[in-house]
């Protein structure tokens, strides 16, 4: 990233039966509070707010059956106008299986973190995911 290249997104769609089953979106964004992006970005994936659970991760995560997400730090402040910008990772489970609720978001997680470390490399980020 630079300043004359500014901006990273990626959508990775899966279907099957003819519906769609899962969705996979990155995009680049400006910083904000962990939990402000939780609420605008996340939440509306996870069939109760309550069910959003934090997981262990280098960048921050959360994630329930039907979602993770990951927020990771991407690029320095001053290195594109606006400050720092970060990594947007929402991984929506739109289908489940029949898997327990648990090795679902198990799944999930790590398909997001996976998806994080991909984006990370492919957008150049300066920010280290440690």
């Amino acid at each position: 990233m630079d300043e004359q290249d500014s901006s990273y997104s990626s959508d990775c769609f899966v279907s099957g039966g003819g519906d769609q089953l899962l969705s996979a979106r990155t995009q680049m964004i400006r910083n904000e509070p962990f939990q402000n992006w939780v609420d605008s970005e996340v939440a509306q994936y996870a069939e109760g707010h309550d069910r959003l659970t934090p997981f262990a991760t280098g960048p921050k995560g959360t994630a329930s059956p039907s979602v993770a997400a990951v927020f990771a730090p991407c690029t320095s402040p001053g290195k594109i106008p606006g400050g720092q910008y970060n990594l947007s990772v929402v991984v929506h489970l739109e289908k489940a299986g029949k898997a327990s609720d648990a090795e679902t978001r198990a799944g999930l997680v790590e398909l997001a973190k996976n998806a994080a470390k991909y984006a990370h490399t492919k957008a150049r980020c300066d920010i280290s995911l440690s």
